[in-house]
């Protein structure tokens, strides 16, 4: 949707109200304004092709966005690039539920891709000035309001997946490569947290990185595919139980360990 067709959408039609030169016009919030935002306070503004606004009187970002999305007025879906079909999007949200960053899975011709965008933004421009580290936790909010074992995994299907079968879980958003996490692992310090890496080297050395954060963390490694995850375990017809299971005969602690444990289930992991 481009600026013009927004910005007259947003006019009252009073011959005198600033709406109709400036780059001042009606919050579409109407419901948070006295008389439906009678004095103007949304900026509209258009810079380098891209639409800015800001209400004035302190409507949320993601309110505005969402009262346009009702009015047919901004495409929430906009691809990252031609061809792209979105296929979900995760949300990552501070603990009070702040929508922080958007995570979009999406079905190209070459096969699935993946794009970042903040609320105020589109998906081609990623996080603008959102460091990785400082993505909360993906499912925060359910962490916060629970009690329950944190499973850490590695991707947002993988913690859905979890999720859908009674499990707490989180994850980075960062997936693997991730080495630096600001305070994203906060929360955690003083919780039970069970780590499940995929079944490949780059999600047991993300898993070990995190342990070493999270040092009373325990460890769980079903047997999977090369390259499986949670997702994977439950659709192949793992259950919790058996995932408890693991963890019961888990060795976990120092680095011998460690090392004993995987010699004793050499091939495991394929």
């Amino acid at each position: 949707m481009d600026y013009e067709t927004i910005a007259s959408a947003l006019r009252c039609g009073r011959p005198n109200c600033q709406c109709k030169h400036g780059k001042l016009t009606h919050c579409p919030v109407v419901a948070s304004h006295n008389n439906g935002d009678n004095m103007p306070s949304l900026s509209l503004n258009s810079v380098n092709g891209k639409i800015l606004m800001r209400c004035h009187k302190g409507c949320a970002q993601e309110s505005v966005l969402s009262a346009m999305t009702s009015r047919g007025l901004w495409a929430t879906t906009q691809p990252r690039a031609p061809g792209w079909q979105l296929v979900k999007s995760y949300e990552y949200r501070t603990a009070g539920g702040v929508l922080v960053a958007e995570h979009g899975r999406f079905l190209t011709e070459n096969g699935k891709a993946f794009a970042w965008r903040v609320p105020d933004r589109s998906w081609r421009d990623g996080l603008v000035n959102v460091t990785m580290k400082e993505l909360p936790l993906y499912r925060l909010h359910d962490l916060m309001s629970s009690s329950a074992a944190v499973w850490f995994v590695e991707g947002e299907k993988a913690a859905d997946s979890c999720a859908e079968h009674g499990l707490l879980a989180v994850c980075l958003g960062g997936g693997s490569s991730q080495k630096s996490f600001g305070n994203s692992l906060d929360p955690l310090r003083d919780r039970e947290v069970i780590l499940w890496p995929d079944n490949d080297d780059a999600g047991r050395a993300l898993m070990d990185r995190l342990s070493e954060m999270l040092p009373n963390a325990k460890f769980v490694r079903p047997i999977l595919p090369l390259k499986g995850d949670a997702y994977d375990y439950f659709e192949g017809g793992g259950s919790v139980g058996g995932l408890h299971g693991l963890i019961d005969t888990t060795l976990i602690g120092s680095r011998i360990e460690e090392e004993h444990w995987l010699k004793k289930y050499e091939g495991m992991f394929g």
